[in-house]
């Protein structure tokens, strides 16, 4: 989320009393039919967790309106459905599995995105990193698409970074301090039909492409090589899954511009095309 300094206010959950700050309880929205929502990862520099992503069917949708370049966010979804103390969310590891269940503990309200971030109960350094699933969402988890290409393939697809992402004349300074410390930078995984993708991500862009025989195609990537530091923008995968049931993994990746930062979803539409799909308030790509 932003950078910049707000006014915070909080509300929290003693043991199993859910109260809000006038005192009366907190309920969650009902659930809605065929429809589930994604909160997004957090890091060790900002309050919680945000709305990611809202699955419709077979649409990937962002959870909010996206705010305007240079605005500021406008609406960041109903805090009953999103926010509620006491809610209860699924966390989801690196390839959609979910790992533990957890209820939101704390909310705090950020005035600078309006965004109420929250927190979740027993979490970690480690599980900060998770996505989260209402537990009243209609999604399930769908096998691991996670894949392991032979050594050769691995270092094809290394070398394609490399061609296109490449940091090394960034310098020291192009790393963001929220990425610095996120230490996946590729993973490859496989699509429901066996087709086969790679995922790069560096300081200054990232690079999704798939295996055709013996060679890589890049289906959707993007550079920031002509900028100077500090002005570069860096990005880390969060997590791989199928987010719709379509067959198709959704590549979440998290990106900081260092003074915002936040998470998006790169899918495949039913044109066969990638694109960027959904983004979380706060986020540096508007």
């Amino acid at each position: 989320m932003a950078a910049m300094l707000g006014r915070v206010a909080s509300l929290s959950i003693a043991g199993a009393i859910v109260v809000s700050a006038a005192g009366l309880a907190v309920q969650a929205r009902p659930a809605e039919e065929n429809t589930s929502f994604f909160l997004s990862s957090r890091t060790p520099f900002n309050m919680g967790h945000v709305p990611l992503a809202v699955v419709r069917g077979a649409d990937v949708l962002d959870a909010v309106p996206r705010r305007r370049p240079g605005g500021r966010q406008r609406d960041c979804g109903a805090r009953t459905r999103w926010a509620a103390v006491g809610s209860r969310w699924r966390a989801l590891d690196e390839w959609g599995q979910v790992v533990a269940t957890r209820a939101v503990s704390r909310r705090s309200i950020y005035d600078v995105t309006t965004c109420a971030e929250v927190t979740l109960s027993q979490e970690n350094m480690s599980s900060r990193q998770a996505l989260y699933v209402s537990e009243d969402s209609a999604w399930r988890a769908s096998p691991s698409p996670a894949w392991t290409p032979p050594a050769p393939v691995q270092a094809s697809f290394e070398a394609l970074a490399r061609a296109t992402i490449d940091d090394g004349n960034a310098g020291r300074r192009a790393v963001q301090r929220e990425c610095a410390g996120m230490s996946r930078a590729v993973a490859f995984f496989t699509n429901a039909a066996g087709k086969h993708y790679g995922v790069a991500t560096s300081n200054v862009g990232f690079l999704v492409a798939t295996l055709d025989g013996q060679s890589w195609t890049p289906v959707i990537s993007k550079a920031d090589l002509r900028k100077r530091a500090p002005y570069y923008t860096c990005y880390r995968p969060v997590s791989i899954f199928d987010m719709n049931a379509d067959g198709n993994p959704e590549v979440v990746l998290f990106q900081s511009m260092g003074e915002s930062w936040g998470d998006l979803v790169l899918g495949m539409g039913s044109d066969g095309s990638w694109r960027i799909v959904a983004i979380s308030p706060g986020s540096g790509i508007a």
